[in-house]
């Protein structure tokens, strides 16, 4: 398939943002800003943006605060689309807690604490895991992240 074709291939479908919010589990004040296909590398990008002025739960206290900023991008492996890896690209924002004044990032909805795996994909993960060899099943996965893939493979 050529870059023309493959590019085709992912415009045609109908409600690309929607479909990857319910694939990941998000909704207001979480968003896909954008999602594309990189012919180069052959992957799919989904771009998520969490509303600035919008109140976000804090991991200590679990009371809600407004955002102070946000994190560094980060980057999660999600499911295959349409057969080509994809992965999600957020900027958590960071909270100020009230009761002990400490700065925290918000934890993403589509993911487990300290993860760089979407849920749905640790889900998919575990089968390869469970019937293969480690190193089989990390590379079934396409997963270039050993010591990540490993934790997450004992987490379940």
């Amino acid at each position: 398939m050529n870059e023309m074709e493959s590019e085709k291939e992912m415009a045609g479908f109908e409600n690309f943002e929607r479909m990857f919010a319910q694939s990941i589990g998000i909704e207001e004040p979480w968003r896909v800003e954008k999602a594309e296909f990189d012919s180069g590398s052959m992957s799919v990008h989904i771009y998520i943006l969490a509303k600035k002025t919008a109140k976000y739960q804090c991991p200590e206290c679990g009371q809600e605060h407004s955002r102070l900023d946000n994190e560094e991008e980060r980057v999660w492996q999600h499911g295959d689309v349409v057969f080509y890896p994809c992965f999600i690209h957020c900027r958590r924002p960071r909270v100020k807690c009230e009761r002990s004044g400490k700065i925290h990032v918000v934890e993403a909805p589509w993911s487990r604490k300290g993860s760089r795996y979407t849920m749905l994909f640790e889900s998919f993960a575990m089968k390869p895991v469970e019937k293969l060899p480690f190193e089989q099943a990390r590379k079934s996965c396409r997963s270039s992240r050993r010591a990540n893939f490993c934790a997450s493979a004992i987490h379940r």
